[in-house]
Formats: structure tokens, C-alpha cells, sequence
């Protein structure tokens, strides 16, 4: 008896769930591991990278977004991106073996911020220069290594209509490193792929939504790297990324 499409997506939709737990929990006991004997820092860092990318694809499989098959030639730097959903982590990670940048109150965020904590996200408070210094540090450390970092300068997700401002504060990680910048830009189809997640959406709620079956495809472009030797301070970085990004996603959606 085939299925009906209110099953269909129930079972899709549990199976996210599940492998939401699968992944909190493998996390947390490779976690612990790796405290006990005492692995340094960055080798669990880029242990977490190539862990949320198996993740990621078996997630996009259950969502049934299909991430392209196009190369992105980044394997260190810093990658900066348009933001769109939740689902741009599970894109670029199944291309990259990266770890991600995000706030402070989303580290806060009940399962979220579990979830985000045990990924190995650096976190930040834009807000407040006193702790910025520590955090960049970090960042800093993660780049020296060797290990791919994405922020969303965006600093928040959209709905798809255009791409935001860039802030530029967080680029300075990699103007102080002396590390590659490189600019992509994401985009889904069809049009009305109902991915965009924004305002006051709730996340169960829109994952529940993605859920129904309908076929997606995700764009991944890599459109330029900048390099520190351009002698472009912070800003300068950010407009150019900014304008590349832009560019490419304005007019390819039109």
C-alpha cells in the first residue's frame, strides 16, 4: 500500500529529528573521548569538521536537496557566504569540512545552541568590543591550523530577495592571519523552494515544512578569493566579497 503524503512526510520528518539526536549524541561521546585523552584543540576541531559533513549530506538526502555536484577549490581561509536557512550549513559542509561562525545567542538557544556547541562553532558578541578580542583570537588559531571557518557576514538569514550588507568586523581573523578570503554565493531552486528560513519563523515548525517531498536543488558558486596581499583592509574585504556575492546572486535569480 503506498504511502500517503501526510506519512511521507511525518517519516521524513522524524528521520530528521533522529539523525538530529544521532548527531548530539555521537558528538558528545567524541567529545568526551577526546578530552580523556587529551587530543589538542585543533585536531578536535577538524575531527568536527569532517563529522558535520557526513552529517550534512545524509541530511540533505532525508530533505531531499539536492546539494550539485560542482567542486568549490577551498580547503583553508576563511568563506564567506549569503544566508538564506539553516540548510546553508548542511550545503557548504557537504562541499567543505568547515566549521562556522555564529552568535552568542544562539549558542543560548536551548537544543540549538547544544547543537551548535558540540559542532565546534565559534561563537560571537558582535556587540561588545571588550570581547571580541578574545573571541578573534580563536578564530585566529582555527585559520593558523589549517581549518576552513564560514561566517555569514550577513549576520542574520533572508528571505532570498537580496543580499544584506556585509559586516565587516569579523573579517579581521583573517586580515591578522594573513589567510584567503573566499566568496560564494548560495541559492536553491525552484524559486518558491520554501527554503529561505527568517523573521519570526520557528525552526521545528519550517523543517516540518521542508519535510513534504518537493524536489530542491541547491547552487554552491565560488566566485573569487581575495587575498590579504591586495592590501585591503577589513572593509575593503567585506565590500569586495559584498559586491561579488551580490552580483552573482541578483542576477542569476533574475
Amino acid at each position: 500500500m503506498r504511502n500517503t503524503p501526510r506519512l511521507e512526510r511525518a517519516l521524513r520528518f522524524g528521520s530528521m529529528t533522529g539523525l538530529i539526536a544521532a548527531f548530539l549524541l555521537d558528538a558528545s561521546i567524541r567529545h568526551l573521548l577526546s578530552r580523556i585523552s587529551n587530543e589538542s584543540r585543533m585536531d578536535q576541531f577538524r575531527k568536527k569538521g569532517i563529522q558535520i559533513q557526513r552529517y550534512s549530506r545524509l541530511a540533505l538526502r532525508v530533505l531531499g536537496i539536492d546539494p550539485g555536484t560542482n567542486a568549490v577549490p577551498v580547503k583553508s581561509g576563511l568563506v564567506v557566504s549569503n544566508h538564506l536557512s539553516y540548510t546553508d550549513i548542511l550545503v557548504i559542509s557537504s562541499k567543505i569540512p568547515a566549521l562556522y561562525i555564529t552568535s552568542v545567542e544562539t549558542g543560548t538557544a536551548g537544543w540549538i545552541g547544544a547543537l551548535c556547541k558540540v559542532a565546534g562553532c565559534l561563537f560571537v558578541e558582535r556587540r561588545k568590543v571588550s570581547t571580541l578580542q578574545s573571541e578573534l583570537i580563536e578564530m585566529d588559531s582555527v585559520l593558523q591550523a589549517g581549518i576552513p571557518l564560514v561566517l555569514f557576514p550577513e549576520a542574520t538569514s533572508t528571505d532570498g530577495k537580496d543580499v544584506l550588507p556585509f559586516r565587516s568586523s569579523l573579517y579581521e581573523c583573517a586580515i591578522r592571519t594573513k589567510v584567503p578570503v573566499h566568496a560564494l554565493c548560495l541559492r536553491y531552486q525552484p524559486e518558491n523552494s520554501g527554503v529561505p528560513y527568517h523573521g519570526d519563523m520557528t525552526l521545528l515548525t519550517h523543517l516540518h515544512s521542508l519535510c513534504d517531498g518537493r524536489p530542491r536543488s541547491a547552487t554552491l558558486d565560488f566566485l573569487d578569493t581575495v587575498d590579504p596581499s591586495d592590501h585591503l583592509d577589513r572593509k575593503g574585504v567585506a565590500s569586495r566579497t559584498h559586491q561579488k556575492i551580490r552580483q552573482a546572486y541578483v542576477s542569476r535569480m533574475a
